[in-house]
């Protein structure tokens, strides 16, 4: 599989990225959980899925820290989700993997200031049978960088 891209994947389905919501914790490792939205582009049906991960990385900053991204903060995708086979709610639950990037400069700034910005890459599936490519603004309670990896629980949201 293509790091930088989701090109290993036969076929482009439906559905694209619609909107996520991210609560991000670190000691030495993170821990995620959240809500990824996709619409489908031919029904404009939504799914929404919930997830949860635990990644390690390398980074530069404090070895501890808090990120918040809202449903309203400044989030897109990168084209639509890339897969091996059909992709719809039928594939969920299932494992997969969060790799991801980002920054930030400054601590928590209030609904109005935003304080760094993601690009991630979901893959589905432990032998990933989709993917996609979104990258979106975050809040956080220190400075700092980093990219990360982790392994991801999916399922839909009820």
């Amino acid at each position: 599989m293509a790091i930088l891209g989701l090109s290993a994947f036969k076929y482009t389905s439906d559905w694209e990225y619609e909107t996520s919501e991210d609560t991000t914790g670190s000691f030495l490792a993170s821990v995620s959980f959240g809500r990824l939205v996709l619409r489908n582009v031919v029904d404009d049906e939504r799914l929404t899925l919930r997830y949860r991960c635990v990644s390690v990385g390398l980074s530069k900053g404090l070895p501890f820290g808090l990120s918040r991204a809202h449903f309203t903060d400044p989030s897109g995708g990168y084209g639509p989700v890339a897969a091996d086979r059909r992709f719809d709610a039928g594939c969920f639950p299932c494992r997969g993997y969060i790799l991801g990037m980002g920054a930030t400069v400054g601590v928590f700034q209030g609904e109005g200031g935003l304080g760094g910005g993601v690009m991630n890459m979901f893959l589905f599936g432990l032998r990933p049978f989709a993917g996609l490519r979104c990258a979106g603004s975050y809040r956080a309670t220190t400075p700092g960088g980093g990219v990360g990896a982790g392994l991801a629980v999916f399922e839909l949201d009820d």
